[in-house]
């Protein structure tokens, strides 16, 4: 990687830097729900089909040899909801680390910024809300007080829980695709067996879910070194050198 060398003129003002952070930090706080809106989407087409698949089960008249192929959709559609789970999980973690990234580096201007203002200080980021705790707030369950939460943490959360259920479809669809394969294949269910695979299965497909898109999906300035990505520590420069 080349750098190119840059003075301290070439900087603009402390005060547009400021603006434009906050620019930013607004830009992918309203794109951390339009993400979640379009992967919840993804995972309710999930849950229809295999409610779908799921009733077609029921169906009394219906022959070992359809159940086979039933199990076998269902299987599918659950391993797609237990990636779709992950990559919920991993875009909501990026969304809330590159915010941060914003509100740390808004933090280090403002303190330089308001640090002529003796009267101002209490408004820097982070120390204002620290300073200026409602009351009110509490983490009830019960009440309308506002309430010491992060929105952001809740979604993570709810992508755990999808992940949680789908691990739980999972384990069922291959239960009984084993089952009915050995019914077929040997005249027995087998149900040890077919738990044992299924618990093997559901685990292992876990696993790579969870640590084969890392390896794609990773944010180099976010995980590298900041001698690599010198970028990213730009706002402790700009926090003490621009004028």
């Amino acid at each position: 990687m080349q750098y190119v060398e840059i003075n301290d003129s070439d900087y603009p003002s402390k005060e547009k830097i400021w603006d434009r952070l906050y620019q930013c930090r607004d830009f992918e706080l309203s794109h951390f729900w339009q993400k979640s809106v379009f992967l919840f989407t993804l995972v309710s087409l999930c849950f229809t089909g295999y409610g779908i698949l799921a009733l077609k089960v029921v169906d009394v008249d219906i022959k070992i040899l359809d159940l086979l192929y039933i199990y076998q959709y269902m299987s599918g559609v659950s391993i797609l909801g237990i990636v779709l789970s992950v990559i919920w999980i991993y875009m909501m973690k990026g969304s809330k680390a590159w915010y941060q990234v914003y509100e740390n580096t808004i933090y280090e201007i403002e303190k330089e910024i308001f640090l002529e203002y003796e009267n101002k200080s209490k408004y820097v980021m982070g120390q204002y809300v620290t300073r200026n705790k409602s009351n009110d707030t509490n983490f009830d369950f019960i009440g309308v007080n506002p309430g010491a939460f992060s929105p952001s943490k809740i979604n993570i959360v709810i992508g755990w829980i999808l992940f949680g259920v789908w691990i739980v479809c999972s384990f069922f669809s291959f239960f009984n695709l084993l089952c009915y394969y050995f019914k077929v294949a040997f005249q027995n269910f087998h149900y040890a067996w077919s738990a044992i695979l299924s618990f093997a299965l559901v685990l292992a497909i876990s696993i790579l879910a969870v640590n084969v898109p890392k390896k794609f999906i990773k944010s180099k300035p976010l995980s590298e070194s900041k001698d690599s990505y010198r970028y990213l520590a730009l706002h402790k420069y700009i926090a003490q050198n621009v004028r």
